[in-house]
Order: C-alpha cells, then sequence, then structure tokens
C-alpha cells in the first residue's frame, strides 16, 4: 500500500516537473510526428493516380492493387499501435518514439526506391503482344500480365506494412507525450488537440505536394513502344485502351499523357514522407513517464486488458474510436459523389489534385474550433456534439438521396452538407478520441491501453473499408449513408455512459490502486501472458 502510493507520488511529481510551454520540445516533435503519420497514410492513393499511368493495370486490377496496399498500411498500423504503446510503457516514451520514427523513414525510403524503375516496352508485365492481342479482340488474353498485380505494387505491400508500423506507434506515444508534457491541467487538452490538428495540415500537404511536383516536373517522360518499336504515342497508350479513358479513334497511337505522369514524381512524393522524422532525427522527446526510473515494473499487456476497473474507460475509449472511424469511410465513400458533382468527373492528376486540396481544405477549421474549445466545453461534451450532428447530418444526406436524388441536387448544398460533416467530425470524435486514451488511464499502462484504444479504430476503419463499398453497390449510397448515422447515434450513446470528462483534472489521480506493487506481486507471468493464466 504504501509502495503504491510512493510510486504514485513519484509519478505525479516526475511528470508535473517536465517541459511546461505549450509548444516545448516534446510538443513540437509529437506534433510533426503526427503531421508525418497524417502524410504517409493519404499520399498513397495520389501516387497510386500517377503510379497508374507509369506501371497500367486493368480497372479492375488497380482497384485491387490499391486496395491490397492501404489495406497492409492498415494492419501495419494496428501492429504497431499495440505494439509500440506497450513499448512506451515498458521502455520510455523517448525510447519508443525514436524506433517508431525510424521505421517511419525506413518504410517511406523504401517504398520509394521499388522495382522495376521506368518503362521501356507496352508496360511492365504487359507485352506487345498482349496489346495487340487486346486491339484484335476487345480483351487481354488470360495469361496478360496486367490481370494480376504489377510487381512494382507487389513491393509496395510489404513496405507499407513496415511504414504502418512505424506510423501506427506514433498515435498513442505523440498523444500521450504530449499530455503529460502539459504545464497545467487546466490547458491539457488543448495541448493535445493542438498536437492533433496537425493532422489536418498532413492531409492538406498530400495535393500540395503533388501539385508542385508537377510544376517542377512536368514532363511525362514514359514512353511505351507502338506496335512497330517506334514511338508515335505518348505513355497512356497502354492504359487508355484498357480502361477506355480516351475519345480518340486509334488509342494505340494517339493516348497523350496527363502532366507529370512520371515515375519520379510518384517516387519522390512517396520519400518525401521520410522528411519530418529526418528533420527530427538531432532532436530527442524528454521521458515523461517514470519508467526509465523505476525498472521493477512488469506489466503486461495482457494484463494491463484483464484488470476489470479498466473495461468501463476502454468501452468509451476503444469503443468510441472504433464506432468513428467505421462512419469516417461514409466521408470517403461519399466524397466521390460530391466531387464529381461539383467538379466533375476528370482523369487528370493535376485537377484530382486540386480537387482533393479544396476537400481538405474544407476540413481544416473542425481541428481549429476543437482546440480552442478543448478545454471551454470539455472532451465528453464536444464528442456528443459531433457524433449528434454528424448521425444527424448523414441521415439528412440519406433521406436527400432517396428523394430527390443526387442529380437534382444542388452542387452547392452538397459541399456544403459534406463540409458540415467533416467539421463535426474534427470538431468532434476525430480530435476526441485521439485525446480521451492519453488522460483516462494510469501512466504505467498509458501508452498501451491508448495503443489499444487507437488500434479499435483502424479495426473499424478496416471494417468500413471492406464493408461500405459492397453495401453501396448493393443497397445504394443513401443506405449506407443512414448507416452511418446509426453508428454516429450509438458513438453518442457511448459517449455520454462510458467517456469519463478529465476537464481540468490531474492525470495522476487516476492513477491505478493496483501500482507496480501489486504488478510485481506475480513475479511468475510473463511479459505477454494472460493474466487469467495465473488465476487457473
Amino acid at each position: 500500500s504504501s509502495c503504491c502510493c510512493c510510486c504514485s507520488t513519484a509519478s505525479d511529481s516526475f511528470i508535473m516537473a517536465k517541459e511546461s510551454s505549450m509548444f516545448s520540445k516534446n510538443v513540437i516533435i509529437s506534433a510533426v510526428s503526427n503531421l508525418s503519420t497524417a502524410y504517409n497514410l493519404t499520399i498513397i492513393s495520389l501516387a497510386f493516380t500517377i503510379s497508374t499511368f507509369i506501371y497500367p493495370e486493368t480497372k479492375n486490377q488497380t482497384t485491387d492493387s490499391t486496395s491490397s496496399v492501404k489495406t497492409a498500411a492498415l494492419v501495419g498500423a494496428i501492429f504497431g499501435q499495440l505494439t509500440m504503446g506497450y513499448v512506451g510503457d515498458c521502455l520510455g516514451r523517448s525510447r519508443a518514439m525514436g524506433i517508431t520514427m525510424g521505421l517511419t523513414i525506413l518504410g517511406a525510403l523504401l517504398s520509394s526506391i521499388n522495382q522495376p524503375y521506368g518503362a521501356t516496352d507496352a508496360g511492365p508485365n504487359v507485352t506487345l503482344e498482349q496489346m495487340k492481342y487486346y486491339e484484335e479482340h476487345g480483351k487481354l488474353p488470360s495469361t496478360a500480365g496486367a490481370t494480376s498485380m504489377h510487381t512494382a505494387y507487389v513491393w509496395l505491400v510489404f513496405t507499407r506494412v513496415l511504414l504502418g508500423v512505424g506510423v501506427g506507434g506514433v498515435y498513442p506515444l505523440a498523444a500521450t507525450v504530449a499530455a503529460e508534457s502539459s504545464k497545467d491541467n487546466a490547458s491539457r487538452g488543448t495541448q493535445v488537440s493542438l498536437v492533433f490538428s496537425t493532422q489536418g495540415i498532413g492531409f492538406l500537404l498530400c495535393p500540395l505536394v503533388i501539385l508542385l511536383l508537377i510544376a517542377v516536373n512536368p514532363s511525362p517522360d514514359i514512353h511505351y513502344g507502338d506496335l512497330e518499336g517506334t514511338h508515335k504515342g505518348g505513355c497512356l497508350r497502354y492504359y487508355d485502351i484498357v480502361n477506355k479513358t480516351t475519345s480518340a479513334k486509334d488509342p494505340m497511337f494517339t493516348g497523350e499523357c496527363s502532366k507529370g505522369a512520371n515515375d519520379i514524381n510518384w517516387r519522390l512524393a512517396l520519400a518525401l514522407g521520410a522528411l519530418p522524422g529526418i528533420l527530427l532525427l538531432p532532436y530527442k522527446v524528454a521521458e515523461t513517464s517514470n519508467v526509465v526510473r523505476d525498472p521493477t515494473r512488469q506489466s503486461t499487456f495482457w494484463s494491463d486488458l484483464g484488470r476489470r476497473e479498466y473495461w468501463p474507460k476502454l468501452i468509451g475509449t476503444a469503443g468510441g474510436w472504433f464506432l468513428f472511424d467505421i462512419v469516417f469511410y461514409g466521408n470517403s465513400l461519399f466524397a466521390s459523389v460530391i466531387t464529381e458533382k461539383v467538379f466533375g468527373s476528370t482523369n487528370d492528376i493535376r485537377e484530382i489534385a486540386i480537387h482533393n486540396a479544396i476537400v481538405f481544405a474544407i476540413a481544416l477549421p473542425g481541428y481549429w474550433v476543437a482546440t480552442a474549445l478543448m478545454d471551454k466545453m470539455g472532451r465528453k461534451n464536444i464528442q456528443l456534439l459531433g457524433f449528434f450532428f454528424m448521425g444527424a447530418i448523414f441521415s439528412l444526406l440519406a433521406a436527400l438521396l432517396k428523394f430527390v436524388g443526387s442529380t437534382k441536387l444542388n452542387p452547392a448544398l452538397l459541399l456544403i452538407l459534406y463540409g458540415l460533416t467533416f467539421f463535426f467530425a474534427n470538431f468532434g470524435p476525430n480530435s476526441t478520441t485521439f485525446i480521451l486514451p492519453s488522460e483516462t488511464f494510469p501512466v504505467e499502462v498509458r501508452t498501451s491501453l491508448n495503443g489499444f484504444s487507437a488500434a479499435c479504430g483502424k479495426a473499424g476503419a478496416a471494417i468500413g473499408a471492406a464493408c461500405f463499398k459492397p453495401l453501396s453497390v448493393k443497397l445504394g449510397d443513401e443506405m449506407v449513408l443512414l448507416i452511418c448515422g446509426i453508428i454516429s447515434f450509438l458513438g453518442v450513446i457511448v459517449t455520454f455512459f462510458f467517456v469519463e470528462d478529465r476537464r481540468g483534472k490531474s492525470m495522476a489521480e487516476g492513477e491505478s490502486r493496483m501500482g507496480y506493487a501489486s504488478i510485481q506481486a506475480r513475479p511468475n507471468q510473463g511479459l505477454l501472458s494472460s493474466p487469467l493464466e495465473d488465476e487457473a
């Protein structure tokens, strides 16, 4: 009992003695790390827009390849959130953050140097004979290389898993370091929300980087040889005829490439994801936990999850994050409807990047409002408000699509409603789910259970990614949006009953009664063993 009390007191004094400035080194490192995570997870979509011109596949295969590469990063992120959160509680926040950023740098750089480089034939894995067969029969032969994933994208699957582990680890560590480095309890929410708001900047940087690369290097310098072995056609030739994206009479010889569709630009876009981590290399997070000073700690991941005192809190943090990330894919699904209705359909890389920049810019105000009001309104109230209005807007959009139809809706109204879903997501659960785990749990399990909560969020994202598209095809967009509305209202219920409002309260007040001493009472328990085994 006395040991536990001493541990709690030491923890409190150690944490509060850390850097206290709102823009301290710890806060800046956490913010830049979070920006890096957002950029690296998002840039792959625009990079694929360019790379498919260089390494073309059939439309269906392109969809499968894109999905596989994104899923690989998602799987890596879930693993990183679970493992790096636990590493942060065992080895300290500083060491764990160094490992995550190292993996992020390595994953981003390896993603950009995959082979093959360039195209001198009809396209890698696609022969001139196969192109001729397509011209004569209107389809590719069953053995055509383009009907399976291109080798360049197979490499990306493996490198994005590695990158995912790094960026996934940033979620629990950046939030916890920012929370534990707060100058006082009254401004802790504002400080962590400020760190999280850099996610919006990371999203916006993706299309801006693509636009910059296109402006600096606009040449479509990859060309495919035609059937006679000359270079009459442009680099879109094979892409055009397979995906039918040109109205030219003879697309075999007259396809024109979009500006900037070359093999350098998409690789540079991926490689730049390593830049934030490289810039942070000379700096080190100042340790904010007492893990390093208390080497006797023997808590395990399973024992942390096995403590029933945490279960209601986990329903609030992990459950809310899980529901939100499912719903967030409703926004992603509706994005294509909005952009096509407002801006029209296009295959031009520059126009696609501009449209993405507009959508990401619309989302920014929600982050800033959340930062300004986080400590005034409280995390619980903001999350309740966000979930409620998201549910209401998704339901309204579903009703409008059902009874009015997307073709009759005013484009400006669609854009406004779409912007509001982003606003209340960011001024709502997108910000609060990042903050809540970092202050809800005691110091000895804080990054572990933060990582578990974040991993539940990514599991929700995986469900949304896997289910929403087939559901939209089978039931229609309006039903998917209605499902998003229902899930949002479920988020209101979970938040109301299970989220603890710790506005203005000391994080140390939530220290576990169990403490380190109770954990050490089971010396035979292995590092990853289940607590249930000992009870048996």
